[in-house]
Parts: structure tokens; sequence; C-alpha cells
């Protein structure tokens, strides 16, 4: 079953019932944190027991405020390396030297590691930086260290840098993402 909906104009109700009707056992869920959220507040009026499946970087901090059964059920793609000690102390050093809180961990971390390669790639691509230069100095990364992304490699065909994800359940009560497994990478 497939529902689409224009930007801005989710009937959470209507799309719960809907799908219900279809009886899923998974619904991909790809649209902003607030849509998510009142989806999965009408799936759990409706009664239905599909497992929700959506990103943490889309859904951020409002996935914490889902309701607990439906929570349990949901899954989330998380592309970074899982929150540590060492995961935490340069990301988080940089975001509180900058007084950024951390509202979305995935998403900021996503964002400190693209920010972290440009400038890696800029300052390896010579004095005159162009398009031409920058796209060869990325095309010469290989196992490059974000400190928040498993490490980097691209190449004449590969803009993609790094592959595969978590898949992180809900932690509702510490309010943390809870692997389920080891990181998975396409074959």
């Amino acid at each position: 079953a497939e529902h689409e909906y224009d930007p801005g104009r989710f009937d959470a109700p209507r799309a719960a019932d809907s799908l219900k009707a279809a009886a899923p056992d998974h619904v991909f869920f790809f649209g902003p944190a607030e849509d998510f959220l009142a989806f999965a507040r009408e799936s759990e009026r409706s009664g239905m027991k599909a497992a929700l499946l959506s990103s943490a970087v889309m859904l951020g901090r409002a996935a914490f405020e889902l309701p607990a059964p439906v929570a349990a059920r949901t899954y989330l793609a998380y592309p970074g390396e899982l929150p540590d000690g060492a995961w935490s102390a340069e990301f988080t050093a940089v975001m509180a030297k900058g007084g950024a809180p951390l509202r979305s961990p995935a998403f900021q971390a996503v964002a400190y590691a693209a920010a972290k390669t440009l400038v890696e790639a800029a300052k390896s691509s010579g004095r005159q930086l162009t398009r031409a230069s920058l796209v060869a100095s990325l095309e010469r990364l290989r196992d490059f260290q974000t400190g928040v992304l498993p490490p980097l490699t691209f190449g004449p065909n590969r803009r993609v840098g790094s592959e595969g994800a978590y898949v992180v359940g809900l932690d509702l009560d510490k309010k943390q993402y809870a692997p389920l497994g080891a990181r998975v990478t396409p074959k």
C-alpha cells in the first residue's frame, strides 16, 4: 500500500485509517517529524500494529515524543557512529564551543561530518580553489576520519563516502537511540 500527500497537507487520521485497512507489516515513513508524530499517534488510535520505519536524521529529537507502544515498534536508520565517549568528545566540544545545543544528534553529526570533509578537501585542493580542484581533492580522500561517521572514501565514480547505517530503536526513558545490532552495509 502507498499513501502520498502534499507537503503541509498531511491528514494523519485518513492516512492511518487507509493504511490500517491494508494491514501492512511495516510502514516506511518519509516526511517531516511533525507528520511522523501525527501519524504515529493516529496509528496507535486506530489500533494499527505495523512497525514504523524512518530515519533518525529526519525525525531528530521528535522521535522521543512517540507514544511508548509505537516507540517499541519503531525502527530508525542512523547513519553515523553511535554516540559513545570517543564520538562525543570532539563533536560535543565543537558544539559547546559554538554554543549550539544538541537537539538532533544524528542530523547535527552528519552536518558536522560534511563540514569537516569540505574543509579537508578545500585545504588540500591548492591555493586557487575551483570546483574542479575541490572535486579532485574529494576524489583523493581515503579513509577520512570525521569522528562521527565511519571512515569516508571517495573516488572518481564514488560520491557516497560512507555506506550503511545502524538500525536503532528508541529508549524513551533515557531519550537516546538504542542499537539493535551491528552496522548494516550493502553488499
